[in-house]
């Protein structure tokens, strides 16, 4: 065999894999753009996910404050519950004081 043909039997075998690693190539290339969406669209959600979280926790923070308040507000209430029927009580007692004074204003005098 000639150099000729031995050239001509090789060439198309060249021009096959050249054209076989052109789209291997195109393929990686689209891989590659595929991969680097992925990375910017997880660090997005990464980013997001770390917003919500710390929300999360300024808003437990809030609720754990909100329920203080309300324990306070709780036994404040009772204290005032406590000072209204200490005061109804002196209430009903001059009551009947003066009750007793009015009966005994009152009375016709014997004389």
């Amino acid at each position: 065999m000639t150099p000729d043909k031995r050239l001509d039997q090789l060439e198309p075998v060249i021009g096959e894999f050249a054209a076989q690693l052109d789209l291997h190539t195109a393929q990686l290339r689209r891989v590659n753009t595929g991969i680097a969406t992925l990375i910017e669209t997880t660090s997005h959600q990464s980013d997001d996910i770390n917003f919500l979280l710390r929300g999360q926790a300024d808003q437990r923070e809030q609720i754990a404050k909100l329920v203080a308040g309300q324990a306070a507000l709780e036994a404040g209430q009772a204290k005032l519950e406590a000072g209204q029927a200490a005061i109804n009580e002196r209430l009903d007692g001059f009551g009947h004081t003066l009750t007793a004074i009015l009966n005994a204003v009152q009375k016709p005098s014997g004389n």
